[in-house]
């Protein structure tokens, strides 16, 4: 978080919500966002799933949600708003391009106590539809958190992230998956799993919290929630930066199996992007493999992974336990006994 709490963006946020900038300024945004969450709740009395704290939560806030999943659905909303006098809605249907998944508007007609004086659109087209839950808690986030009016009459969440977005993002994995509704989930059914983190827990969780939720944002807060250390790496076969960039002169370089994504609680192994998984590894067998259901291959040690240069991630050793999704293999990597 170190970077982030630097950020210039970040600093400015928290500025404006007057909290301390300086040193934690992540923290600071981040409690500033449960406490209001905390007063809402303390208002209305508990809520018994994720759906009705986002209901609630928009509410107080005046936010209105719109999700489209075609390109009619996005023309037939925006038509309504403009016939409202919001002119700035007739651009938006050539606005939102492959890499754009929301736009956040607040409406110059509606006053500051109308339900829908915050209007985000979401897409939901396409493979943009498993990210919508997220995408709403984002957009919610920058609501949250927003000292003052927008500087535009509207603000785009895409994939090119600045410190502003990735903040958004952190935001949205605390409160989107809000603590005292997730983690008695998790933790009963780790207890059942005895005490573990597995793809199976990871499944249920998600069915009991939020089903339309992402597999990877609910495997990601089990794992910051679990106090365990399990790293979440998604493997393929690609190839390094280098390679990336070498152009199309001399021999072509050869995908390999590589990290391409990688996430982990405290303690656990990091496993860097693009890095080659060793032939020894159980995951480069399994990857091998048609297996639909995960599989618990066992353990192996951290020093057959190696960077470049020869350094390995480590001397521990883990269990690892795979599941195949299309093109890729996933894995769980469980660290079992710490070597001095």
């Amino acid at each position: 978080m170190r970077r982030l709490d630097q950020d210039p963006d970040v600093v400015s946020i928290a500025q404006e919500l007057k909290l301390p900038s300086e040193g934690n300024a992540v923290s600071h945004i981040l409690y500033f966002c449960h406490e209001r969450i905390r007063g809402w709740l303390k208002e209305h009395g508990p809520v018994e799933s994720a759906q009705q704290l986002e209901n609630l939560v928009c509410r107080k806030l005046h936010l209105t949600v719109e999700e489209f999943s075609s390109d009619e659905e996005l023309e037939t909303i925006c038509d309504r708003y403009a016939g409202r006098g919001e002119g700035v809605f007739k651009s938006l249907p050539g606005t939102f391009d492959s890499e754009t998944f929301a736009t956040l508007i607040e409406r110059r007609k509606a006053d500051r106590r109308s339900p829908d004086r915050f209007v985000a659109l979401i897409d939901c087209r396409g493979a943009k539809a498993f990210r919508k839950f997220f995408t709403r808690w984002h957009e919610i986030a920058h609501v949250m958190t927003n000292g003052k009016q927008l500087l535009l009459p509207l603000h785009r969440s895409s994939n090119q992230q600045n410190g502003e977005e990735k903040l958004m993002d952190v935001i949205a994995a605390q409160i989107g998956y809000y603590t005292d509704l997730f983690d008695p989930i998790l933790r009963e059914e780790m207890r059942v799993a005895g005490g573990k983190l597995t793809f199976e827990v990871v499944d249920r969780v998600r069915a009991r919290y939020a089903e339309e939720a992402s597999f990877e944002a609910t495997m990601n807060a089990c794992i910051a929630r679990s106090q365990l250390p399990v790293s979440y790496i998604e493997c393929g076969m690609g190839l390094k930066k280098s390679e990336r960039n070498a152009g199309t002169t001399g021999t072509k370089p050869q995908p390999k199996l590589r990290v391409l994504k990688s996430s982990r609680g405290d303690n656990a192994p990091h496993f860097h992007l693009n890095m080659a998984v060793p032939a020894l590894s159980k995951i480069s067998s399994s990857f091998q493999e048609d297996f639909t259901m995960p599989l618990n291959l066992g353990t192996e040690n951290l020093s057959i992974w190696t960077h470049s240069d020869g350094r390995s991630i480590g001397t521990d050793d883990v269990c690892i336990a795979t599941r195949k999704s299309f093109d890729k293999i996933l894995a769980l990597v469980t660290t079992i006994s710490k070597k001095p």
